[in-house]
C-alpha cells in the first residue's frame, strides 16, 4: 500500500476521509479529506477556520457525523483507548492547570502501557525527566502545574506526549507564547525528535513563515474544509505555497526571496 514504515514495522501514515463534524448543530467539519505521511504537516489558516476542531477530532475528543479516520491503516474510531493512546498523543492549546506535580503529570504518558494496577517504574521516570530536560524545563519537575505560566504548562503537554511515544502527536499551536528565538529553537527540537525517534506530527499553527521554514507538509484550511494540501518535496511546491497563502490571506500575502532564502511578506498598502 505503500505506508511508511518505523523500525518497528508499523505503517504511520494519518488519513482522513470524507470527514465532517457538527457541533451546537452546526457543521464545523465538511467533508474533509487529506493524507498526512511526512514527520511534520502544519495546518495553516484564519482563526474559526476549523484548525483546533479538526485537531480535537483526530485526537478522539469529537466523533464526526461521517468519514474515517486511520493511522497506520487502522480506523481509529474501532481502537481501544489504549489502542489508539499507543498511535495518537495529544498536546491541546488550551493547557489546563491540575494539582500535581509536573513530573507526575508526564509520566501519565506511560499510562497506555502498564497494566491496569501498575505503576509507573523507574524508566518511566527517567524518560519523563529526559523529555523535560530535552524541552529545557526539568527545573519545572517539583513544582506544581497549577503554579506554572500558561506557556510553560504548554510544554509540559508537550513533554507528557513524547514521553507517551505515540506514532503521532497531534499539536494546538504549540509555538503559541514563545518569543521570536524560542520558536525556532521550539521547531529545530522537535524536528529533531521526529528524525531521531521515526516520530511524525501534526499541529496548527498561524506563522506561515514558520510553516515554510519547518513544516514537510502543509495542509490549507478555510471555513471547516482543506483548500490544497502541498509537500516540501514537490516540484512546484513554492508556486502551490504562494497560491494558498493568496487563497487564505488574500493577494497581500506573498514570497521574496534572497538566494536560497525565502520568507512570506504582507505586501499592503503602506500606512503613515
Amino acid at each position: 500500500s505503500g505506508l511508511l514504515q518505523t523500525e518497528g514495522g508499523m505503517a504511520v501514515k494519518l488519513e482522513a476521509d470524507n470527514l465532517s463534524l457538527q457541533l451546537g448543530g452546526r457543521e464545523i467539519l465538511k467533508e474533509i479529506s487529506f493524507t498526512a505521511e511526512d514527520p511534520l504537516t502544519i495546518i495553516l489558516g484564519k482563526n474559526g477556520a476549523g484548525k483546533t476542531t479538526l485537531l480535537k477530532t483526530i485526537a478522539g475528543l469529537y466523533t464526526p457525523v461521517q468519514g474515517t479516520l486511520t493511522a497506520g491503516g487502522k480506523n481509529l474510531s474501532r481502537l481501544s483507548e489504549r489502542e489508539r493512546a499507543k498511535l495518537i498523543s495529544y498536546a491541546p492549546q488550551d493547557c489546563q492547570a491540575t494539582d500535581c506535580l509536573v513530573l507526575e503529570f508526564v509520566v501519565m504518558g506511560r499510562n497506555p502501557y502498564l497494566k491496569f494496577w501498575q505503576m509507573p517504574g523507574k524508566k518511566d521516570y527517567e524518560d519523563s525527566k529526559s523529555a523535560l530536560d530535552e524541552l529545557g524545563i526539568l527545573s519545572l519537575a517539583g513544582r506544581h502545574m497549577n503554579e506554572l505560566s500558561g506557556g510553560e504548562r504548554r510544554l509540559c503537554y508537550l513533554a507528557r506526549a513524547r514521553v507517551q511515544k505515540a506514532e503521532w502527536m497531534i499539536l494546538d499551536e504549540p509555538e503559541s507564547g514563545l518569543d521570536f528565538a524560542k520558536r525556532h529553537e521550539f521547531f529545530g527540537q522537535l524536528k529533531e525528535y521526529l528524525k531521531k525517534n521515526k516520530k511524525y506530527a501534526i499541529m496548527s499553527i498561524h506563522d506561515p513563515t514558520l510553516a515554510d521554514v519547518y513544516g514537510d507538509g502543509i495542509l490549507f484550511m478555510e471555513e471547516g474544509r482543506i483548500l490544497a494540501g502541498i509537500r516540501k518535496n514537490d516540484k512546484d511546491y513554492e508556486t502551490q505555497l504562494a497560491h494558498g497563502l493568496k487563497r487564505l490571506y488574500g493577494p497581500g500575502a506573498g514570497l521574496i526571496k534572497d538566494g536560497t532564502n525565502r520568507a512570506v511578506v504582507w505586501r499592503g498598502e503602506t500606512l503613515c
